[in-house]
C-alpha cells in the first residue's frame, strides 16, 4: 500500500488514463506504479545502478528522473546524470512498453530535467544545464 511503500527521492510522476500513477523513484533506481486500489509495485528496475534493457524488474536503471505516458500507453522516462558528477552513464530516454519490456529510445549529451508527450506522440524535453527545450518526433509513436 501507498502508506507503507518506501520511496527514496521520487522526482517525477505521471498518471495514465486508467487511474494508475507512475513514479520515478530516483535513488531506488526504479519506476514504481500506484494502481487504482493504492497498491504500489515496481514496474521497472532491480535497484542496481546499471543500465540494462529487459522485462520489468529484470531491467536495470540508473537515476530515473521524470516520467510521461505516451498516447499508446507506454511509460517513457529519462535518466538524468549530471555532467558535473562525472558519471560514466549517458542521459537517455527509455521506454516501458505495454508488456513491461524496458528499452532505450535514445541517448543524449544534454542533462534532461523533464519529459512531456503530447497527444500526437511528440516528445518534449527540458534541458537542465543548457536551458533548452528539445522536440523529438518518433515514428512509430512510442
Amino acid at each position: 500500500p501507498v502508506a507503507t511503500a518506501r520511496f527514496h527521492g521520487p522526482t517525477g510522476i505521471a498518471a495514465d488514463n486508467k487511474g494508475a500513477v507512475y513514479i520515478a523513484d530516483r535513488w531506488n533506481h526504479r519506476i514504481r506504479k500506484i494502481d487504482a486500489t493504492q497498491n504500489v509495485t515496481t514496474v521497472a528496475g532491480d535497484g542496481r545502478t546499471k543500465i540494462k534493457d529487459g522485462q520489468g524488474t529484470k531491467s536495470q536503471l540508473i537515476y530515473p528522473f521524470d516520467v510521461a505516458i505516451s498516447p499508446q500507453e507506454s511509460v517513457l522516462f529519462i535518466h538524468r546524470v549530471s555532467t558535473n558528477i562525472g558519471d560514466k552513464y549517458p542521459n537517455m530516454i527509455r521506454k516501458i512498453d505495454k508488456s513491461g519490456y524496458v528499452s532505450t529510445l535514445l541517448q543524449t549529451d544534454a542533462v534532461l530535467e523533464s519529459i512531456v508527450i503530447d497527444k500526437k506522440g511528440t516528445i518534449f524535453l527540458a534541458g537542465a544545464e543548457d536551458h533548452k527545450i528539445y522536440q523529438v518526433v518518433c515514428t512509430p509513436i512510442p
